[in-house]
């Protein structure tokens, strides 16, 4: 089992699948790579349109996705992946940008070379104000977290949760940092962040297998975290 918790497999929504065939082919990958729940989180960029226009495209998406063969042996459900940006503070209501059924929402950074007192006051502002817990996507890629981790442990006190992208175990220098995340306690959800090419198969079994040697539970505690929070809501 493997639950992927951020991809971008629906189609004509954001810069993930261009069309439904191309959803078909990154479901049939996703299967054979050994998904069994899929959370499909487009983007949403709040200067781009309003939250009721996106629910409303995303839900279009899902429904030509439901029609696919392909997706019938998954487990689904739906989110989005939010664009921590001022323009975000103007809403009212952003629950329903959350994982369905949850108050868990997971929010894309800005990608800048620190980590900034704005994005502070946004996030508590999402946690404080609107009662949510920010999932913070793929932390492995932001230079400020890779410098100083500590701001991992800040993060935590007000209530995040982190996701890594499966493709940072790819690499031994990277697997490592991502080891000492778990270790640490900062690791909680794994994604493959799909847009247009899955990770191969055989690469995704040694990535596994490499994985099970050095920390056995990680990705049956991800996954299972996984399971509990999106899924079962």
């Amino acid at each position: 089992m493997f639950a992927d918790i951020h991809s971008h497999v629906l189609c004509g929504i954001d810069d993930g699948a261009k069309n439904l065939e191309e959803t078909r082919e990154l479901l049939t990958q996703l299967t054979l790579g050994g998904v069994t729940h899929l959370a499909l989180t487009p983007h949403y960029y709040p200067y781009e349109r309003s939250v009721v226009s996106f629910l409303e495209k995303r839900q279009a998406a899902y429904e030509s996705l439901l029609t696919l063969p392909e997706a019938k042996p998954f487990t689904l459900t739906l989110g989005a992946e939010v664009y921590l940006t001022e323009t975000l503070m103007n809403n009212s209501d952003l629950s329903p940008l959350c994982y369905k059924g949850t108050r868990y929402i997971l929010t894309e950074l800005e990608y800048t070379e620190s980590f900034t007192a704005a994005t502070r006051r946004r996030l508590l502002h999402l946690t404080e104000d609107h009662g949510l817990v920010p999932v913070l996507a793929h932390i492995d890629r932001y230079p400020f977290f890779r410098r100083n981790p500590r701001h991992l442990a800040w993060l935590e006190s007000i209530g995040c949760l982190f996701q890594v992208n499966l493709s940072a175990f790819a690499g031994p220098f990277s697997q490592r940092r991502m080891i000492r995340l778990y270790d640490q306690g900062w690791l909680h959800f794994v994604g493959e962040d799909v847009h247009h090419t899955v990770m191969p198969p055989q690469k995704k079994n040694k990535v596994f297998s490499r994985l099970k040697q050095k920390r056995p539970d990680l990705l049956e505690k991800a996954n299972e975290r996984a399971v509990k929070c999106f899924f079962e809501a």
